[in-house]
């Protein structure tokens, strides 16, 4: 989900922020996105705020408590991940294409 949403904003000429969640990103440039994009680009937000917030407890789980990634995060979470990473790319790939065949087009 990260690099999908990275890809994108270097697809739109931005330089992105060396951080895992770039999602503050998307807000300020808006206007470089086609319209269905920017209907989605809150439920990418969001997704990436939640699955940085998530990444390192499924990775190490809590090491202060002594609790396995396995204890941390349920199956219905790891379902939720997969659903919303699956959809971001899904997302971020159409919008890399259209952005090539516009490119492709203008020579």
């Amino acid at each position: 989900m990260e690099l999908s949403a990275k890809a994108v904003l270097k697809g739109v000429g931005i330089e992105y922020p060396k951080v895992h969640d770039v999602s503050d990103v998307f807000t300020r440039i808006l206007d470089r996105f086609p319209e269905w994009f920017r209907e989605n680009v809150g439920f990418l937000q969001e997704s990436s705020r939640l699955l940085f917030r998530k990444r390192e407890p499924s990775l190490y789980g809590d090491e202060e408590a002594l609790v396995s990634p396995d204890e941390v995060m349920s199956r219905e979470d790891a379902t939720d991940a997969v659903a919303r990473a699956e959809r971001v790319y899904v997302l971020c790939e159409r919008l890399i294409r259209e952005l090539e065949a516009f490119r492709a087009r203008q020579g």
